[in-house]
């Protein structure tokens, strides 16, 4: 049975679909440094209408991770996750997930508790 340039077409489209949608997305914050004073955080939003499980890592200057969470963050939620190391080492932030990325907004952010972000660098 041969298939027309139509159907052949319809096929390759339904796949592509599937598995544009399926795969993992990572996005990758611009690198920031932080002064002795200040305190580096990744925050991931959820800004769709469903849970979602998000892989974050905290990357040194040297490309190394020093830090991973995996929360599942609740539709209009902020994950924040603060960067421990005695050091303050981190410098940016990468975040691993399965789905759209027009539902979340991701960030690296320095700053304190009591001032907020001073500078920020978005996940891209």
């Amino acid at each position: 049975m041969a298939f027309s340039g139509i159907r052949v077409a319809l096929i390759a489209g339904v796949l592509l679909f599937v598995g544009g949608t399926a795969g993992a997305a990572t996005m990758v914050t611009g690198a920031l440094r932080v002064r002795p004073t200040g305190e580096f955080s990744c925050l991931f939003t959820n800004i769709g209408n469903r849970d979602m499980r998000v892989s974050i890592q905290m990357v040194n200057m040297n490309g190394t991770v020093i830090a991973q969470a995996d929360p599942i963050v609740a539709p209009t939620k902020t994950y924040h996750f603060k960067d421990q190391s005695p050091a303050g080492e981190a410098t940016h932030c990468e975040f691993e997930f399965i789905g759209n990325p027009k539902y979340f907004r991701a960030l690296a952010c320095v700053g304190t508790d009591t001032s907020g972000c001073t500078a920020v660098a978005p996940a891209q």
